[in-house]
């Protein structure tokens, strides 16, 4: 695992989560499971962004990213970077071909790239409840790794 510091990153990103916190506070789809949500995606989208030589998107869009966080793939980033797993919600919309997950180290302000999964493998992984209803689950292990040639795809 290459860990990628953020800790330069960090204002820029607190400032863009704040702006979309404030924006999205009276929409009905504004219950997270967690209270920063936000962050936790830019700070994930960051890391891999800067992991495959890519700028995430730190405009607030009225809309949301649509699940589209660079050209075809979707960030998923995991505050358990121990032992992160990927989950999707059977609910989401499954609008791009490659799901990464990014492991979050808040308290160093650092991530790491764990490795992806295509749509149709997380639509065949098992179902499993972490507390907050069923989710498609891939352990670590089972993800493919990420690189700059993965770019080209």
């Amino acid at each position: 695992m290459v860990w990628i510091d953020c800790s330069e990153d960090w204002p820029a990103l607190k400032r863009a989560a704040a702006v979309r916190d404030e924006q999205k506070r009276g929409f009905a789809s504004s219950r997270y499971w967690n209270d920063n949500s936000h962050f936790d995606g830019l700070f994930g989208e960051q890391v891999y962004g800067t992991h495959t030589g890519q700028k995430p998107n730190l405009d607030l869009l009225i809309q949301g990213d649509g699940g589209v966080d660079f050209p075809d793939t979707n960030v998923k980033g995991c505050t358990y970077w121990r032992d992160p797993w990927l989950k999707i919600s059977p609910e989401e919309k499954m609008t791009v071909s490659k799901y990464v997950l990014v492991a979050l180290d808040k308290t160093r302000k650092r991530g790491y790239v764990v490795g992806y999964a295509t749509k149709e493998e997380i639509l065949r992984a098992q179902l499993r409840d972490w507390g907050h209803g069923k989710r498609y689950s891939i352990p670590p292990k089972s993800l493919h790794p990420v690189s700059r040639v993965d770019l080209v795809a």
